[in-house]
């Protein structure tokens, strides 16, 4: 559609706008539109304004308030603040924006499509760890390997969950040298998730171990919970 197509356009639909106000009303109507617009491009000053391709000269040129009430009677005078200063300004002023886009490519757009990244879950309830918690979940809070105090984590915070190898901080019950179960005590542990892969057709982490670095534990990829299979691996 050139520029001229889309001034033709665009008063023709904004003539249709105020007659759809005025039909509410009981004026209007189809053959009214056609009379409208055939007055409105019978005017010179209207007909260059349509030539400029100006939204703002065609609604001065084509729908000024004199025009209104020539137009649509004494109606008229009240869609003149519509035409001027309402939606249908906005409309004349998208219309040649959208034309401006057209003329330089602007209209174009290259949408991209990207399958979102499968998110890696903990382990599976399974063998040993049936009975358990967190396994099967994303970002567990609480893991609990259905044993003893000592297997459970709680209030777990994690960090890099995605990547190959995701840490997290929790609180786990810590059992001495010497120690009972039954006299150990709360404290911060370092929990790890790693060797992700495929297990059973599911991305997960198919091991988990947690330490209490501040006993002078440390990380040790060969003693586990595999939590795959649910079995231990290295005890």
């Amino acid at each position: 559609m050139d520029g001229v197509g889309q001034s033709l356009f665009a008063l023709q639909t904004g003539i249709n706008a105020l007659l759809a106000i005025l039909t509410r009303f009981g004026a209007g109507g189809a053959t009214k539109s056609i009379t409208v617009m055939n007055d409105a491009l019978g005017d010179a000053a209207c007909a260059s304004a349509m030539f400029a391709g100006n939204p703002g000269a065609i609604l001065a040129s084509c729908l000024s308030p004199n025009d209104m009430l020539k137009d649509f009677g004494s109606a008229g005078l009240l869609l003149a603040p519509l035409a001027a200063a309402g939606g249908l300004a906005d409309f004349f002023a998208s219309e040649f924006q959208g034309l401006h886009d057209i003329w330089t490519s602007e209209d174009q757009y290259t949408i991209l499509l990207r399958r979102q990244s499968a998110v890696p879950v903990l382990g599976q309830p399974a063998g040993t760890f049936t009975h358990g918690q967190g396994f099967g979940d994303v970002r567990p809070t609480t893991v609990f390997n259905g044993g003893d105090p000592t297997g459970l984590v709680t209030g777990i915070t994690w960090s890099s969950w995605g990547s190959s190898t995701a840490t997290g901080q929790g609180t786990s019950d810590y059992v001495g040298p010497g120690q009972y179960v039954a006299t150990g005590t709360q404290e911060t542990v370092t929990i790890v998730a790693f060797d992700l892969g495929t297990c059973d057709g599911k991305l997960m982490y198919q091991a988990v171990e947690w330490y209490f670095p501040q006993h002078g534990q440390r990380f040790n990829p060969s003693q586990y919970e595999n939590v795959c299979t649910g079995s231990y691996v290295g005890e």
